[in-house]
């Protein structure tokens, strides 16, 4: 069982990441949809799913931390967030 107390919670509660770790060796692992990670002995993630991932430390190069983009429109269509000199407009 997990103790939610004892974790780290990543991003913004509800929101997650993706993460690649690079084992020694040339061995990679993505984990999608990351929401939790906290770190004792060895390094433990939880997926959205609930999947726990506890990787060795001592077996890793680096871990990749991948960002969703969100798109910021500020409210605009994007026809109307184009700017006049890409639609070909003087504005007269």
């Amino acid at each position: 069982m997990i103790d939610i107390n004892k974790q780290r919670q990543c991003n913004i509660p509800g929101q997650t990441h993706h993460q690649i770790i690079h084992f020694m060796g040339g061995e990679k692992l993505l984990i999608q949809n990351v929401e939790y990670i906290w770190e004792k002995e060895m390094v433990h993630i939880i997926d959205m799913l609930g999947v726990e991932y506890v990787i060795n430390k001592n077996n890793v190069l680096y871990y990749e931390r991948i960002a969703k983009r969100r798109e910021i429109n500020h409210g605009k269509s994007r026809s109307k967030a184009r700017t006049k000199k890409q639609t070909g407009k003087s504005g007269v």
